[in-house]
């Protein structure tokens, strides 16, 4: 039980830090089952151009084999936050009224006002600048 639980934790741990490589692994192996695919059926006499529709057809939609894959590697909620918090560090980024929203809190009474630039947080302390 231990074990298989260690295992597991390793298992996505180094799919979390070798996305890439994963990645190219399965384009590779997809890639590889569609040419045997498609060699079947230029073996049973298919022209090749039709025999790789029907490889195609028959093996369904890459996109979502490769969606099903990453979703079973299991890191994809923890995925999704990064990208959520990407998102809205690029929204707070663009925006200046989101800008002075975010800044609002983190200044005090007595500090000068300033513009924040870019979002940082020092920028919008209560610190007067050197």
């Amino acid at each position: 039980m231990i074990n298989r639980l260690i295992s597991e934790l390793r298992f996505r741990a180094h799919a979390l830090l070798r996305r890439r490589d994963l990645e190219r692994e399965l384009d590779d192996e997809l890639a590889f089952h569609l040419a045997r695919e498609t060699e079947k059926h230029v073996a049973a006499g298919v022209p090749r151009p039709e025999a790789g529709r029907r490889a195609r057809a028959a093996f369904g939609g890459v996109t979502a084999i490769k969606e099903d894959t990453r979703e079973i590697r299991g890191f994809r909620p923890f995925e999704n936050f990064g990208h959520d918090i990407r998102y809205a560090w690029r929204t707070l980024a663009a925006r200046k009224s989101l800008r002075s929203a975010w800044c609002l809190p983190w200044r005090s009474a007595s500090a000068p006002t300033r513009r924040c630039s870019a979002l940082s947080i020092a920028c919008c302390s209560a610190r007067p600048r050197a």
